[in-house]
């Protein structure tokens, strides 16, 4: 069993190599007249994030308005207790991402990983 002094060592190396910063877009929904929603995604976060992504290096294929698109997923690791959830956007160097499964939160976690797809559409 770690300490919590040793587990908040660990989660400080952790952060230290975060080498790359993100926002969160909240997906947000707005009823329009016609009784319809209109779909934007705000930051959801004040400041970047830090954060590291990695390639999962297993190639996957999704059914986007009925034709098969392939893509290579990713992880995405953030600070431990970060809030994101499935609908979620993560932009990191200006490339967006749909966030596949947040994994977590977990109550006694060193980072939160997140699967993640680039954006094929935009929207």
């Amino acid at each position: 069993m770690l300490s919590p002094a040793e587990f908040a060592s660990m989660q400080a190396t952790i952060l230290e190599s975060l080498t790359d910063t993100a926002d969160i877009l909240r997906e947000t929904r707005v009823r329009v007249p016609s009784g319809g929603f209109t779909v934007t995604y705000v930051k959801h976060n004040s400041d970047p994030i830090p954060c590291l992504r990695a390639l999962t290096g297993v190639p996957q294929e999704l059914l986007i308005a009925g034709q098969e698109v392939g893509f290579m997923p990713e992880i995405i690791v953030f600070p431990a207790g970060i809030d994101i959830i499935g609908s979620d956007r993560i932009v990191i160097a200006g490339v967006t991402y749909h966030v596949i499964d947040p994994y977590g939160p977990f109550t006694s976690e060193l980072a939160r990983r997140v699967l993640v797809r680039q954006a094929s559409l935009v929207g």
